[in-house]
C-alpha cells in the first residue's frame, strides 16, 4: 500500500486537495470531504 501526503487549502468559495508527490493529482469541492473523496476517484494508478 502507498501513502501520500495531501495538501488541503482552503479558497473563497471551495477547497482544493492536491498530494505534492503525484503531479496532477488534483481536486476541489464545496466542502474538505467533497475535495479529498474527488482526489481520491481521480488518483493515478500505480505499479511497482
Amino acid at each position: 500500500m502507498y501513502r501520500f501526503l495531501v495538501i488541503i487549502e482552503k479558497a473563497d468559495d471551495n477547497y482544493s486537495a492536491y498530494s505534492p508527490d503525484l503531479p496532477g493529482c488534483f481536486a476541489t469541492g464545496n466542502h474538505k470531504l467533497c475535495a479529498l473523496v474527488l482526489l481520491d476517484w481521480k488518483q493515478p494508478t500505480l505499479t511497482a
